[in-house]
């Protein structure tokens, strides 16, 4: 992405990935990365970092590592540290620009983030792109939430919302 475009922001609240992440990215001048996790408020969280054997079957390091306190987060955790967490919406307002692309992918508590965001039809009409793993396959509580945003994301006419990105 970094190729593409003027910014990349990168989040990611897992420590072990924040550094191979920085690792990656140092030399590419255009990307900042940031040792939070993103949500609806500024708080310190739990990350559930999920077993080896998990992530060694998703074949994609931290995949599965979530802030959401479930049954299996919580069955499944190898082990569980705390991270700083953001308010997420007022970050995107300090922006004071338009954003091409926002992808979210954060392991279940895209949900409330999206319900925040949609509140917010001035910061939704900044955005370009948006791309978002949902995860209700694995939390199907939030299914009729999602259905919900699916239906009020069709109100927003400068944005494109990809709800299936995977």
């Amino acid at each position: 992405m970094a190729k593409y475009v003027k910014t990349v922001i990168a989040f990611e609240p897992d420590p072990v990935s924040y550094q191979s992440l920085n690792e990656r990215t140092c030399h590419l001048n255009n990307v900042r990365t940031e040792n939070k996790a993103a949500g609806v408020e500024d708080k310190v969280v739990s990350l559930f970092r999920m077993t080896q054997r998990e992530n060694l079957q998703s074949s994609q390091g931290s995949i599965g590592n979530t802030v959401v306190a479930s049954s299996s987060s919580t069955n499944h955790a190898e082990s569980t540290v705390q991270v700083t967490q953001i308010d997420f919406i007022r970050y995107l307002q300090s922006l004071n620009e338009d954003i091409g692309v926002l992808k979210i992918d954060i392991e279940g508590a895209e949900t409330e983030l999206l319900e925040h965001l949609f509140a917010r039809i001035d910061l939704v009409d900044r955005i370009n792109f948006i791309f978002v793993e949902t995860h209700e396959r694995s939390n199907p509580s939030h299914k009729s939430r999602l259905s919900k945003l699916r239906q009020m994301s069709n109100q927003f006419s400068n944005t494109r919302i990809n709800f299936d990105w995977y």
